[in-house]
């Protein structure tokens, strides 16, 4: 679903940036990135397509620590055409609010 995250490895740059910055990496599931999407146009007003939700995702997951009580996230997009966002964000799972943030 999100395949602007589907590469096989990252880039040298991305890598040295990475490897010095993160602690971890998680990852979400198709049904976790919906239910973000969803998430992001009810609550934000926010269009994102599915890689630029990943982000929320993890978050509303419950997969990033927040011992800090602080979390920043980058949310991108709008590269998703109209008929598949609706599909995606209309699916019966995400019609009740799944805030969990």
């Amino acid at each position: 679903m999100a395949d602007g995250l589907g590469h096989t490895s990252p880039s040298p740059l991305t890598w040295a940036v990475s490897s010095r910055l993160l602690d971890a990496v998680v990852t979400v599931t198709d049904q976790d990135i919906t239910i973000a999407m969803a998430f992001a146009f009810r609550h934000l007003k926010v269009v994102a397509e599915p890689s630029g939700a990943c982000a929320l995702a993890a978050v509303l997951a419950g997969r990033v620590p927040h011992e800090s009580g602080t979390i920043g996230v980058v949310i991108s997009g709008g590269g998703v055409d109209l008929p598949t966002f609706h599909r995606l964000i209309s699916q019966p799972s995400h019609r009740k609010d799944h805030a969990r943030a």
